[in-house]
């Protein structure tokens, strides 16, 4: 069995496609609006599905990982979250590099950047 060390990475500032940073928060229903500008609905999706236990469970799961989140507003419902969630796992699906995939056989999802180094994240501005 591998062991798998926590990866704890800051968030840098989203990009637009030619590289210039983002100077205001995308709002978003289901965060909250004094969050910090770089922490957008992308990045919540993308930290619960890394805290997934052994990087692979539902939609569902990664919901409940995601409520773990300090900017997440307390008052949305659990199909507001859901939907959101849902639609976050898709876009995270088919971008270039993806961290998570849907196996349809086992109708869950899987973390792909398990494996990766602290380093291989440098440079990252997602």
């Amino acid at each position: 069995m591998q062991q798998y060390r926590d990866i704890i990475k800051n968030y840098t500032p989203l990009k637009r496609r030619g590289g210039k940073p983002l100077k205001r928060i995308r709002h978003h229903d289901i965060l909250k609006s004094n969050r910090p500008t770089h922490f957008s609905l992308h990045c919540l999706v993308r930290d619960a599905a890394a805290r997934l236990p052994g990087g692979v469970g539902t939609r569902d799961d990664v919901c409940v990982l995601a409520r773990d989140s300090q900017f997440i507003v307390e008052e949305i419902s659990d199909s507001q979250l859901s939907e959101a969630v849902k639609g976050g796992l898709n876009r995270m699906h088919y971008e270039d590099d993806p961290c998570v995939k849907y196996d349809r056989g086992r109708l869950q999802w899987i973390y792909l950047h398990r494996d990766r180094q602290e380093s291989d994240f440098e440079g990252d501005s997602t």
